[in-house]
Parts: structure tokens; C-alpha cells; sequence
């Protein structure tokens, strides 16, 4: 008895320790992390060397604005529950992710001159969100107080909303002085973001297989937003400092003069179902055409809707390959594999690829005893420059632009965007593009040293969803058989989500270039607002795309204009720096090697005297709707002009007009894309495809990082995005 009663009390103990642990009572909250008093770096554009921003803007007899600043408008820190679960070292982190730490990386190791950092929403709470604008203002302060044009903006991340009428978006704010109270998405997406979270069971997991002080914290910190969801939904008495939301609060700010908007997340296919296509608004100022997510750019004429309305399945052209069909694909592989009847064979291939297309998102899931390179390149975007996972056509910069929505009176609603470029990194490394090197630092690729514990993390777990998990287990024999009722799943679970195949979609961060006519912060704001901006690929190329019309020499990017005749167009560019190992001696001796190699591996942004060439500059038009019903797919000419540059490392400028804006009499949208010559960079092949003599994916080798190619690099050619000059008939 006594033995008994000793086993009973030593397993009471070991249980309520782990309660305790994974319960969140044993750990704490990362907070705001501290930042260095350290002076950081200038702008390398702003040095003038042989090749510098100056003297490329004389070479080119560029008027206008005076500078370029760098900068990198998505960030996200372990304030996010999701920057904190890849902050743990058994998923590859390096623990610390705060903004004390992204405030460190963006002065000494990127040398940026600007970033926002956009936790997620549904992850903060009052303390978190005061705490976010403070630390915004404080890095500002250390930098400005070194002399260094370096500017923070705090902000948040919004996910998207299914119905359609609001797109994934990050709010940037002018000023630090906002209300306490932190922003939240609307309430019928709070369930969808608990999803997102970790459960008791998975928490339980990392305490047990990968006990150490960071999962406590990590527990602790899903606690405390776990308690601010329930506030906030429960509308619970005592939640105190956790209450989040009062019924009136929609927005943290309606001075539209105070905020920015960027439509984020665009064609990304692990967060949208394949019918997802949001509206534009009239807020959503900026498009994010590329992060470390992928690009956003081309749209292919794939259409969905039909497969959504009669689940029917598209078969494979040149371009594509449907997930769906490949699903019967590998169902008819394997009933051959058994022997089966040719005629049924076709039937259950037939019947996978019907019910594959009935399934919004996670349809891979149907057929999990399928290895992830048996799907080959179906979903993605061939031919595409660095694109997103799974991509969703719909969500693309061009078919944005192409597309439009009209009021009663029929006449068309005009939006104007401007292009930008982010990180998106989740490990609180703003402008982490500057290198192609060391993927697990620079991208959100996940290096687990617990297969196991990876599998139950971030595996093909669906329990979440009944009605899904119903739908699993009654096709998991027999693909015939049709469920009685799928309900439809609005948002992406981490467990619906191809993380194997999606490693090798995963990129260094691009950056926004913004044209200023000084280096303040509000010089800054006001080119964000106007979108005097552009976006690239993470090289700091130099772009100037203008209009000019006789009453007005230079309209630059971003400008829009009524005409009755053509303008002329100029563009200039000139590739970025190349880079030299290491960092500069000079933030080494300041900084120190072991702080440095904390923050970046002891790998900084360190300029060579030496530019890479751009290849060519192309022109893209877009000839938006005149009406509802005029079809998309001949409204957008890419590379609708190409001039090809000599090699020059002061680059390369033409001009152009369009000879048929005047013979058709409509809005006609131009933007322009700068491309350097090839180098290698981190996923550039993708999925590795291997090609039989058609030019068809028959083999792929996903991204894990062997030994051999621990970043899987491979030749691409970075570029550079202009915004758009809109130029509107005038009738």
C-alpha cells in the first residue's frame, strides 16, 4: 500500500509539473527584448563611390527625387505565435525573435533604412501592443539620436477574409501615439485564427520531447493569447489586461492621412482556397508583389470558378498541372499497381479528381500514404519568377489591375496601387535578402532535429474540422464513395498545409525601394502614401520609372494621369552591389563577433565597389475592364515592350510611348520590371523538376538542405517592380 501510495503521489507530481509546464505557468513572455545603444550604419546608397546612387542619377540626367531608401514593411517578432513556435529549437530558431532583436538586425546586419513591424492581430494584447509601439519608437529614437536615416513604423497583420470583401492586409501607422487597445480581426475570424495555435496535446509533445526554458515560454505565451481570444469572444468578467476588443472598436484608426494599407499574401495557396479572390478597397493603398512567400505577380488564365461551381477538374496544359488531376493520376497508378481493370482504373481516377475539386483547401490530405515529390509541380506556377506555393492566379498584381468593379451607374471603380516588397520573415530579421546563403536563418524554412515531433506540429492533423476528418476517413479506402455533407473550410489550419512541398517555395526577403526628396520620416511617409514606390527580388536595385507631358516633365511611379495623347515614358536602372563575405570591419569592431554571429551569422550587408548589370528592361500594359463581363485574359500584355541593355555598371535607360492609347480610347495601366543578370539564390529551381523531351515535370526534388546544397541555390535573375502610372482617357 504504502508503494501505492508513493507511485500515486510521484505521478501526481510528474502530471501536475506538466500541467503546470504546458499550461503556461512555468514560463514568461518574450516581451519587447532590449535594443543596442550601438551606432549603426548608413545608407551604403548614400556613399558616394564610383558607381554610387549619385552618380548614376547624373550619368542618367535623372530629375526628381533625391534619394532611394531601403526598407522592409512586413516584419513579424515572437509576439506572433507563430514567429514563436519557429523561434524553438527544435524547429531550427535561434530562441530570441523580439523586436529588440529585429531592431539589432536591421541596423547592423541588413543596414536598411526603414521597416514596420506587423505581428499578427489575433496574437496581441493590450501589453503586447503597447509594448510593440514603445519598441517601434525607441529603435527610431537610438537610431535618429546616431544620425542614421532609420525609420521604424509599427503595425499589424489582418488575415483574409473569405467572403471576399477584404484582403490579407498590413497597417502600418504614422505616429507611435495610437490607442491602447490593440487591434483584432473581425469577429467571425477569431475561431478561424484559434486554429492556428497550438493544442493541449501538442504543447504537451514539446514539453515532453523537447523540454527546455524556451518551450515554458512558449507555452506561457500561448497562454496569454489564448486568454485574450477568450475575452474577447466570451466577453468574460475579470480578463483584465487581456481584453482586447470592446464591441466598438473596428480599427485603430480612421484618419486615413495616419495609416497605410498593403494587400499581403496575395497568391500564396497555404492561406487561400482556391476560389479566394478578395475585392480591393479603396484603403489598400500599396500590393505586395513579392516576400519571402513568393512572388505575386502574373496571372495565368486558369479559371476556378467553373471547378468550384461543378467540381470538375481543368486538365494539364503547358503552364499547369491541377492538383486534382494529378490526385487521379496517383490513383490510377495504384490500382494498376493491383491489378486492376483498366475501365475502373479510370473510373476511381475519375471520381479522385471530382472529389479532390469539392475540397476547398488541404485536398492532398486525401491521399496521405502519397510521398510529397509524388505530386510532382501540381498547383505551381511554371515559367513564374520565384512564386508563391499553390499558386492563386486571381490574387496576382496583373489580374488585380486588369480586373475592376463597377458601380450602378456602370461606371468603373478606380484603384490605384503601388508595389511593394517585404520579408515576411517570422524570425524578426527585416530586409534578410541581402545574402544568399544559410536558408534556415534567412527564409522561415523549418530544420527540426524531431521528426516525430514535426509530424505532430506541423502534420496532416484535422481533427480540428469534423465534417473534414469525416471526409478523410470515408475516402481513406475507397475513393468512390461520395460524403454526405462537405463543409467548407474558410481558412487554413496549420495542419491542412503541404509543409514539405512548401520548404522549397520559401525565399530571402525582397525590399521596397522609396523615392524621397529627403531622409525624414515624414519625407518617408508621404512617398508610401503616394506610392512613389517600387519593389524587388531583395538586391537593392536602383529604378526610376517617369511620365512626362508638356505642362509637366516628370509624373513619377505611382502617379496617375488624364490624357488624350500618349506621354512619354523614361526608365533608368541599375543593378545592386555585389557583395562581399562577412561584415565591414567597422561593424565588427562595434558591434562585436559574437552579437554579430547571434544576429546574422556573423554575414552582413558589406557593398563591393562592384555593381551586377541589368540584362534587360520590359515594359508591362494593362488595359483594365470596361465593363463586368469583358474577359481578362487579353487585357494583360506582358513584356508588351523589351529593351535589351548593354553590360554597363552605371546601367540602362530607353524610352517609349504607346502608339495605340489614342487609337482605343481607354485607361491604360504601364509598369516596369528591371532584371540583372542571373545569380544564385536560395530555391531558385523551385522544386527541382526533372524534364522528359516534352518539357513535362516527371521528377522533383524538394527543398530539405542536404549536405551537398544546404540552400538549395540555383541561377534566377533579381529584379526590380515599378509601381504603376495609371494614365486614364480624357473623353
Amino acid at each position: 500500500m504504502r508503494l501505492l501510495l508513493t507511485v500515486l503521489v510521484i505521478a501526481g507530481l510528474i502530471g501536475s509539473g506538466l500541467w503546470a509546464a504546458s499550461s503556461g505557468r512555468l514560463g514568461h513572455d518574450d516581451g519587447p527584448g532590449s535594443i543596442g545603444l550601438l551606432p549603426g550604419r548608413a545608407s551604403n546608397e548614400a556613399i558616394d563611390r564610383a558607381f554610387s546612387a549619385t552618380r548614376i542619377r547624373r550619368a542618367h540626367r535623372i530629375e526628381g527625387a533625391t534619394t532611394i531608401r531601403f526598407g522592409d514593411p512586413r516584419v513579424y517578432t515572437s509576439v506572433s505565435d507563430a514567429a514563436f513556435l519557429l523561434s524553438l529549437p527544435v524547429f531550427g530558431g535561434s530562441g530570441s525573435a523580439t523586436l529588440g532583436d529585429a531592431c539589432d538586425f536591421a541596423r547592423h546586419c541588413a543596414a536598411i533604412d526603414f521597416w514596420a513591424v506587423t505581428d499578427h492581430a489575433e496574437s496581441l494584447t493590450t501589453s503586447r501592443w503597447q509594448q510593440t509601439l514603445e519598441g517601434a519608437q525607441q529603435c527610431t529614437a537610438i537610431a535618429r539620436g546616431h544620425d542614421e536615416a532609420h525609420d521604424v513604423f509599427a503595425g499589424f497583420s489582418w488575415p483574409f477574409d473569405e467572403s471576399g470583401s477584404v484582403p490579407a492586409h498590413a497597417v502600418l501607422l504614422r505616429d507611435f501615439a495610437a490607442s491602447a487597445a490593440p487591434p483584432q480581426p473581425p469577429r467571425y475570424n477569431l475561431a478561424a485564427t484559434a486554429r492556428t495555435t497550438t493544442t493541449w496535446q501538442e504543447r504537451v509533445a514539446l514539453t515532453v520531447q523537447a523540454f527546455s526554458q524556451r518551450v515554458l515560454d512558449f507555452a506561457a505565451h500561448s497562454r496569454a493569447t489564448r486568454l485574450a481570444r477568450r475575452c474577447n469572444t466570451d466577453r468574460r468578467d475579470g480578463c483584465n489586461e487581456h481584453l482586447a476588443l470592446g464591441d466598438a472598436i473596428a480599427s485603430v484608426a480612421t484618419d486615413a492621412d495616419s495609416i497605410v494599407r498593403t494587400a499581403i499574401d496575395n497568391t500564396v495557396g497555404e492561406y487561400l482556397t482556391r476560389t479566394a479572390h478578395a475585392n480591393l478597397t479603396s484603403a489598400t493603398e500599396l500590393f505586395e508583389i513579392y516576400s519571402g512567400r513568393g512572388s505575386a505577380e502574373i496571372y495565368r488564365p486558369i479559371d476556378w470558378r467553373d471547378l468550384a461551381r461543378n467540381a470538375t477538374c481543368p486538365a494539364p496544359t503547358a503552364d499547369y498541372l491541377a492538383p486534382c488531376w494529378r490526385a487521379g493520376e496517383l490513383i490510377a497508378l495504384r490500382c494498376a499497381a493491383d491489378g486492376g481493370d483498366p475501365v475502373r482504373c479510370e473510373q476511381r481516377a475519375a471520381s479522385a479528381r471530382a472529389l479532390y475539386a469539392r475540397v476547398p483547401i488541404g485536398g492532398h490530405l486525401l491521399f496521405r500514404e502519397e510521398a510529397a515529390a509524388a505530386w510532382r509541380d501540381a498547383g505551381q506556377c511554371r515559367n513564374c519568377f520565384l512564386p508563391a506555393f499553390d499558386y492563386r492566379d486571381r490574387g496576382s498584381a496583373q489580374y488585380r489591375l486588369a480586373v475592376r468593379q463597377f458601380a450602378a451607374t456602370g461606371e468603373p471603380i478606380r484603384h490605384y496601387l503601388g508595389f511593394v516588397a517585404a520579408s515576411a520573415s517570422l524570425r524578426a530579421r527585416p530586409g534578410n535578402g541581402y545574402k544568399e546563403r544559410d536558408r534556415f536563418r534567412n527564409t522561415d524554412a523549418v530544420r527540426t532535429t524531431s521528426d516525430s515531433l514535426f509530424g505532430r506540429i506541423f502534420g496532416a492533423n484535422v481533427s480540428a474540422d469534423a465534417d473534414f476528418g469525416e471526409l478523410l476517413a470515408s475516402t481513406s479506402s475507397e475513393l468512390g464513395a461520395e460524403p454526405a455533407r462537405l463543409a467548407p473550410v474558410a481558412e487554413v489550419a496549420r495542419h491542412l498545409a503541404e509543409h514539405e512541398r512548401a520548404q522549397s517555395f520559401l525565399y530571402s526577403g525582397g525590399l521596397t525601394g522609396v523615392h524621397v526628396g529627403d531622409t525624414s520620416r515624414q519625407a518617408l511617409w508621404q512617398s508610401l502614401q503616394t506610392r512613389h514606390v517600387y519593389a524587388t527580388s531583395g538586391d537593392r536595385i536602383l529604378l526610376w520609372f517617369d511620365a512626362g507631358t508638356v505642362e509637366k516633365p516628370v509624373h513619377p511611379m505611382g502617379s496617375q494621369l488624364r490624357r488624350t495623347v500618349s506621354p512619354s515614358f523614361r526608365v533608368a536602372a541599375a543593378g545592386a552591389y555585389k557583395q562581399l563575405p562577412g561584415c565591414p570591419r567597422s561593424v565588427t569592431d562595434t558591434v562585436g563577433e559574437t552579437r554579430l554571429d547571434q544576429l546574422c551569422g556573423n554575414e552582413c550587408f558589406h557593398a563591393s565597389e562592384e555593381r551586377k548589370l541589368i540584362s534587360k528592361l520590359e515594359v508591362v500594359r494593362i488595359r483594365p475592364q470596361v465593363s463586368a463581363d469583358e474577359p481578362i485574359d487579353g487585357l494583360i500584355d506582358d513584356q508588351w515592350l523589351t529593351h535589351l541593355c548593354e553590360p554597363d555598371p552605371l546601367g540602362c535607360e530607353f524610352t517609349f510611348t504607346d502608339p495605340d492609347f489614342e487609337r482605343d480610347q481607354r485607361d491604360t495601366t504601364y509598369y516596369v520590371r528591371a532584371i540583372a543578370s542571373p545569380s544564385l539564390a536560395i530555391n531558385g529551381a523551385g522544386l527541382r523538376c526533372e524534364y522528359d523531351t516534352e518539357g513535362q515535370c516527371i521528377a522533383t526534388t524538394p527543398c530539405r538542405g542536404e549536405f551537398s546544397n544546404p540552400d538549395c541555390l540555383a541561377p534566377i535573375s533579381e529584379r526590380a517592380w515599378s509601381s504603376p502610372i495609371y494614365v486614364e482617357w480624357d473623353d
